[in-house]
């Protein structure tokens, strides 16, 4: 979890301070990251792989966005519900694909961990 989020949020707030929004530089280190968790966790957890990459995606989002919703003018919570909705939906592709690969790499390290028992 931490390893997603982390390298999800820190690519973000770069993203953020550069284009205000998240790009596909974020979707793509997302995408990295959450192939890499699934690859690193340990085997009594790998589902766990599946779950984290649309949390964390949803904690750097609003992490990382922090400095673009404080900015703003208006009510608060509407900035801080546009900055949720509009990333979540403009970024649902890398969202997909990671969780997407993700489990295809959980399911084939217990495929592999079947083998082995």
């Amino acid at each position: 979890m931490l390893l997603v989020t982390g390298i999800t949020t820190v690519v973000g707030f770069v993203d953020m301070t550069m284009n205000r929004e998240f790009t596909w530089f974020t979707g793509v280190a997302f995408v990295v990251a959450s192939i890499l968790g699934a690859l690193m966790v340990r085997p009594r957890d790998l589902w766990t792989a599946v779950i984290t990459p649309p949390l964390a995606f949803v904690a750097a989002l609003l992490i990382a966005g922090q400095p673009t919703t404080l900015t703003g003018s208006g009510s608060l919570v509407l900035r801080e519900l546009s900055l949720l909705g509009t990333g979540l939906a403009f970024n649902a592709p890398y969202i997909f694909g990671g969780t997407a690969a993700a489990f295809v790499i959980v399911l084939i390290r217990r495929a592999i961990i079947g083998k082995r028992k």
